[in-house]
């Protein structure tokens, strides 16, 4: 299947995005951004994705994003 990487953010307030040219960079190679989740959620939503959707890191990503 590959490797999921999410991109997430640990400021207190703002979020991962696609505005600029490193966010844009991030997804042209096939990295989520996590835009405001926090780790906790990051992580409860992936374990949901990767067991419902087992072998469409595609589709993970996707969703996650």
């Amino acid at each position: 299947m590959g490797v999921v990487i999410i991109v997430l953010t640990q400021c207190y307030s703002g979020m991962v995005s696609d505005v600029y040219a490193t966010g844009r960079v991030l997804t042209d190679m096939g990295i989520a951004l996590g835009h405001d989740m926090t780790l906790e959620a990051c992580f409860t939503k992936l374990s949901y994705l990767m067991k419902k959707i087992p072998n469409d890191k595609a589709q993970i990503v996707k969703l996650m994003s």
